[in-house]
């Protein structure tokens, strides 16, 4: 068994279960890195040969492979002592929370380093009354006043959320939402206002590690993902959403998790703090993180809320923490090689 792989046959061995199921996301979440192409191409990575040495993790550890979904992006696991009984048919809720485990590796980052780039950043929002990094507040606020959705108000709605995409690049180069008008987010924000999300609305980062609500969020993704896949196929048959579009949208409406653009990805990764990609496990370490801090970061949230006077949400911070330790890294570097023509707000 590869080295690669001794973190998954670890998180096998010390599992109670007799059955687990996951997706191959959650596999390389924990192995904190990719799998093969060939997992996802070919059922025969999945058995034990010469050169497929991967199945020696689950047989090192007494686990059989029950049933492999290649479409589906799934497999599941039996121990090699239980019943064959036990197996059931692929749930459509595979992602469960039940499968997080936390981040193995050491942070390298401490949370006075984060509240002091969150400082900065409070800084340079209050420099000018015009700010577009007011454009959040303006968007988030408006949606938090608007506990119903009505015709009078869903109009506003969408233009506050194509105003805020747009001052966070999300109205630029090839984004097809440039071929449209502000009313294509109204589906979106229907969607948002379903009662079924109520319990997302400013949520704290431990409500998301001790209840339902992460299963709920990516419920919501998934929903939101769909709508834009709609919108968007009449320009270019394109059948995919971006992370960032659909986190940006969650930041700005509801404040339940961060904005999965490039200077947020690069400093979660580099301090390892999470995973850059937008999935469950990620999400639960970058809750952990504010929850293994809480009384510092909650100390900084209070400042926020006397300064600015709005309860910014925890994901917020971290938000605004981590993207302005990578931008403000990308900037200086930009004035130290003025040659680089690249404009150090270029997020993605």
């Amino acid at each position: 068994m590869g080295s690669k792989f001794v973190d998954f046959a670890r998180f096998l061995e010390n599992s109670k279960e007799p059955y687990i199921e996951l997706t191959f996301e959650q596999i390389e979440s924990i192995m904190s890195q990719k799998l093969s192409p060939s997992a996802y191409q070919y059922e025969a990575y999945w058995y034990l040969s010469p050169t497929h040495t991967f199945p020696r993790t689950w047989l090192s550890v007494d686990y059989k492979m029950d049933k492999l979904d290649l479409k589906g992006q799934r497999v599941s696991f039996i121990k090699d002592s239980a019943e064959m009984s036990i197996p059931k048919p692929f749930d459509t809720k595979i992602l469960q929370s039940t499968v997080l485990v936390p981040r193995k590796e050491k942070l390298q980052i401490e949370v006075v380093f984060v509240i002091d780039k969150a400082n900065e950043f409070l800084n340079n929002l209050n420099s000018d009354e015009n700010s577009r990094y007011l454009s959040w507040e303006h968007c988030y606020t408006y949606f938090a006043s608007c506990k119903e959705l009505n015709d009078q108000n869903h109009d506003i709605l969408a233009l506050h959320l194509a105003f805020y995409l747009a001052s966070w690049g999300m109205y630029r180069g090839s984004s097809f939402l440039l071929q449209k008008d502000y009313k294509v987010h109204k589906d979106a924000i229907k969607e948002i206002y379903n009662s079924k999300y109520k319990p997302l609305w400013g949520i704290t980062c431990d409500a998301i590690l001790t209840s339902n609500n992460l299963d709920l969020i990516f419920e919501l993704s998934d929903k939101l993902r769909e709508i834009y896949v709609e919108k968007r196929k009449n320009l270019d048959g394109y059948d995919d959403i971006s992370s960032v579009l659909i986190t940006k949208i969650l930041m700005g409406t509801l404040g339940c998790v961060p904005a999965y653009d490039r200077f947020f990805m690069s400093t979660i990764k580099k301090f390892k703090i999470a995973s850059g990609n937008y999935n469950k496990q990620s999400l639960h370490d970058i809750a952990a993180f504010y929850n293994d801090n809480r009384e510092e970061l909650q100390q900084f949230k209070q400042k926020l809320e006397n300064c600015r006077g709005i309860d910014y949400p925890e994901m917020k911070i971290l938000d605004m923490s981590f993207w302005y330790i990578a931008f403000e890294k990308e900037s200086r570097k930009l004035i130290q090689e003025p040659e680089r023509n690249i404009h150090p707000l270029t997020e993605f």
